[in-house]
């Protein structure tokens, strides 16, 4: 099988029609790629200085790029390259920086096969190749990984067929005590690595929420939604990836982002765990995101927002966002 760049993400060029991937081998290989691809953020990250660490503006809107995303895209691109060959990528350096893309690592050993085999059976779960696109983010949360703000910054490796996330796996190469390192899902197949098991489902209905939401500060609209919600706590946390974690961890009951802001590889790894744990993820109009490595947006932007909480509170939160349009 041929490779070639194409708007920014790996196109296989003979036709994976026939092929089916093993979703056991799969995950197993994300979890080992993202563990790797961790070791090289903290290694990027004991420097001293943002010279040292390789930052650059790639936009000049402070959209940041460090040498620790770029390499870490390098081992997990080449690893899931080498195992799986017949696999659709998509990776987010490579796709906003393709005059100068990420070198991809070809000398990544073969990923470490973990047993996963009493969780996912091997000849019970396979995806076909041709419907199945890998999303990667290897460092979300840069801006706060540019500023040493560690607790954020995850590795993302989503899974999504026929443009719905069905499997994830979310690293945090610098955990700590409140939170876990390595949480993975896969459709049907549950929710694995958090500390203290899935939050229950909120018995109380219009109960007061705690949100989590961008460290920055509120649009306008959100603004006015978050004064229409009265939530208990406004809980500003970085990173798509570790606010999504922060609900299916029980540190929030919703997350919102209503506008553009985040991207498919940011959301499509947290919103299959999510999905697994019983929680709902959609656009700020509650359309479901579709994962569609052809879309015609070749930036793969959430322009609709991310919003995810538990289905008992998805339509008042909706409703918010809905009637603080301004």
């Amino acid at each position: 099988i041929d490779f070639v760049f194409v708007s920014g993400f790996l196109r296989w060029k003979m036709a994976a029609a026939t092929q089916r991937v093993c979703v056991s081998r799969l995950m197993s290989a994300c979890l080992d790629l993202a563990a790797r691809a961790s070791a090289q953020v903290r290694e990027v990250a004991s420097r001293a200085s943002d010279s040292d660490k390789g930052v650059k503006d790639k936009t000049g809107m402070q959209d940041l790029q460090t040498e620790a995303d770029r390499l870490a895209e390098g081992v997990i691109v080449g690893g899931l390259m080498k195992a799986f060959p017949a696999l659709r990528i998509v990776a987010e350096e490579a796709t906003e920086d393709e005059g100068n893309p990420p070198a991809i690592d070809h000398s990544v050993s073969m990923p470490e096969q973990r047993s996963l085999q009493s969780i996912i059976p091997l000849d019970t779960f396979t995806l076909p190749c041709e419907d199945t696109t890998v999303w990667v983010d290897p460092l979300d949360g840069t801006a706060e990984f540019v500023d040493g703000i560690l607790e954020p910054v995850c590795v993302l490796i989503g899974i999504s067929v026929q443009s719905v996330p069905v499997a994830g796996v979310v690293h945090r190469p610098f955990c700590t005590n409140n939170v876990s390192e390595t949480v993975w899902a896969a459709k049907g197949h549950g929710v694995h690595g958090l500390r203290n098991g899935i939050p229950n489902a909120p018995s109380q209905a219009n109960r007061p929420l705690r949100l989590a939401m961008s460290a920055r500060r509120p649009t306008p609209q959100l603004a006015k939604a978050l004064e229409m919600m009265q939530p208990a706590e406004r809980v500003p946390a970085g990173g798509c990836g570790h606010k999504m974690m922060m609900l299916v961890e029980g540190h929030a009951d919703a997350y919102i982002m209503p506008t553009a802001g985040t991207k498919r590889w940011d959301s499509c790894a947290g919103s299959a765990v999510l999905f697994e744990a019983g929680l709902q993820v959609s656009d700020s109009t509650g359309k479901p995101i579709e994962y569609n490595p052809e879309s015609s947006d070749r930036k793969f932007v959430n322009r609709e927002g991310v919003v995810a909480c538990w289905p008992e509170e998805s339509e008042r939160v909706l409703a918010a966002l809905r009637d603080s349009q301004v």
